[in-house]
């Protein structure tokens, strides 16, 4: 079974928050210690639509029922990305999985301290790149990508819309990334 896309509608406002979840331990002296609850950054999309003609609505509302309100992912395309090295990883001689910090890719070109390498499996649907040899230590890991985008859910099981008088619809979306396992677990303390 394939993964839905969100419709490709014209946006009127996206907004896109990344965050990691640190937890800090305080103690006496102001002494702290942080460790960092996930690997990567999660993100909640906010997406504002002034204006929709009854098929875009439609579109958005088929989606929502099609998975249940919050209950299953779709890929979110990253319209926004432009096609930029981004970094994704520093090597550390031993590695050799890592994550991009899109789920999904098209047309990824990885780099090691900017040049392209040729020797590491991109799988485009889950955003993992296996190197057949660690990079180096303090190898500079960079992509760059055609397209790209995320799992995605829909924020509530609630879908609220407004009925314009003239006949089109508002609505604003709420959607949160979904997170893969691997990002669940804490790794590493400061």
């Amino acid at each position: 079974m394939s993964v839905p896309t969100y419709p490709d509608l014209p946006y009127g406002d996206l907004s896109v928050e990344p965050r990691y979840n640190t937890q800090v331990a305080l103690f006496d002296g102001g002494y702290q210690v942080r460790s960092a609850r996930w690997s990567r950054s999660y993100r909640t999309f906010r997406i504002d639509y002034p204006i929709l003609t009854a098929a875009q609505w439609q579109s958005i509302l088929d989606l929502f029922e099609r998975q249940q309100g919050s209950l299953s992912f779709f890929r979110l395309d990253d319209y926004t990305a432009a096609p930029i090295a981004r970094q994704f990883g520093v090597g550390d001689g031993t590695t050799t999985v890592f994550h991009l910090p899109h789920d999904y890719t098209s047309g990824a070109v990885i780099q090691v301290d900017g040049a392209p390498y040729a020797n590491a499996y991109v799988d485009p649907e889950t955003g993992r790149i296996e190197f057949d040899v660690a990079p180096a230590r303090d190898a500079d890991l960079t992509y760059t990508a055609t397209s790209c985008g995320w799992r995605a859910c829909f924020s509530d099981d609630a879908f609220a819309y407004d009925r314009l008088k003239w006949g089109g619809y508002a609505a604003r979306v709420s959607l949160e990334q979904v997170s893969h396992q691997q990002d669940i677990y804490p790794i590493r303390q400061v």
